[in-house]
């Protein structure tokens, strides 16, 4: 998939430090869905998260979520009913 073809994204707004890194990791999931399938290529994806985890490494926040409240269950307000 090309640039011209890319849908923008929230992403967009982060600064990449290595977009030829960036393009080639994308060029293979793009390779990986058009050869095994969509789900094989979701499931790499997944793979990767979970294989980040030991590492203490997550996905970027998206650019809407610093306003977000990340306080644990126990502490947020009820609703009424």
């Amino acid at each position: 998939m090309t640039d011209a073809e890319r849908t923008p994204s929230e992403l967009d707004q982060l600064l990449d430090r290595d977009p030829e890194e960036t393009a080639e990791w994308a060029a293979s999931l793009d390779a990986v869905a058009r050869q095994a399938g969509p789900h094989r290529a979701a499931y790499l994806m997944r793979r990767t998260l979970e294989h980040a985890k030991p590492h203490r490494t997550r996905p970027p926040p998206a650019a809407g979520d610093g306003l977000r409240q990340h306080r644990p269950h126990r502490h947020r307000a009820r609703l009424p009913r």
